[in-house]
């Protein structure tokens, strides 16, 4: 089974075309990386996929469901953080983990504990006491807990410092090794990116426009990944796209 299959999908608000006819395929196991400018669509997708958006047309399928009309059950093998968060200020992190285990077919701590000790944070803590940095990696931490096979996360790295950022992406490697799951990452950050992903995804125009796994798109190009990714995104939003 291909556990994130996209084909045709488009998605307009008003006369704004978002996506286009967008086309993703996303192989078990994999690490794939969404890339795109600011407003190119990466998380009005990642709704899509998750059921928070309805489409205009084409067919979506997670895990073999279709995101608007799955069951409960099966929405329990993704999880998702989004851009902003989500967590109430007034809970404890005890308290939030707690819910979070009561309403997951899985669960599995070790990971956020590990962590919450390693910082320092006890579980009495309210999460408005956390820094920024601090409640991005608590969402992250609680998403890998539910032991998803699909994980979907926009802009994840935002807010945390280089060290935090090493030691998550060595956990999602690891998670992803270890669980066989699949992993959607959508970033503006390109050096993010190149240090985690199996294969990139840029989004321009409402359309997966180019694909390819790293080596192949730094092969026969000069320069860094982010110079080569740059000049691509300004080609690629430069050519022109039928809504």
């Amino acid at each position: 089974m291909t556990p994130i299959l996209v084909r045709g999908l488009r998605k307009s608000f008003g006369r704004s075309h978002v996506l286009r006819g967008l086309d993703l395929h996303v192989e078990a196991g994999s690490i794939y990386g969404l890339l795109g400018r600011n407003g190119a669509g990466k998380t009005t997708l990642i709704r899509v996929l998750m059921g928070l958006a309805r489409p205009n047309a084409g067919s979506i399928a997670v895990m073999g469901c279709d995101s608007l009309t799955s069951s409960h059950r099966e929405k329990q093998r993704v999880a998702y953080v989004a851009q902003g968060e989500l967590i109430p200020p007034g809970a404890s992190v005890a308290e939030v983990a707690n819910l979070d285990a009561a309403l997951r077919s899985k669960w599995d701590p070790t990971s956020l504990e590990t962590w919450t000790r390693g910082a320092g944070i006890v579980p009495r803590r309210k999460v408005r006491e956390l820094s920024g940095g601090e409640r991005k990696r608590l969402e992250l931490e609680l998403a890998l807990a539910a032991q998803p096979e699909v994980l979907l996360l926009d802009e994840p790295f935002i807010g945390l410092d280089p060290v935090a950022r090493t030691e998550l992406m060595g956990e999602l490697m690891g998670f992803a090794a270890d669980q066989k799951a699949t992993i959607l990452i959508s970033s503006h950050v390109i050096g993010d990116l190149e240090r985690i992903c199996d294969r990139v995804g840029i989004l321009a125009r409402g359309v997966i426009a180019l694909e390819s796994t790293l080596e192949g798109l730094k092969s026969g190009a000069g320069g860094s990944l982010g110079e080569i990714a740059v000049k691509l995104m300004r080609k690629l939003e430069a050519e022109e796209v039928t809504p």
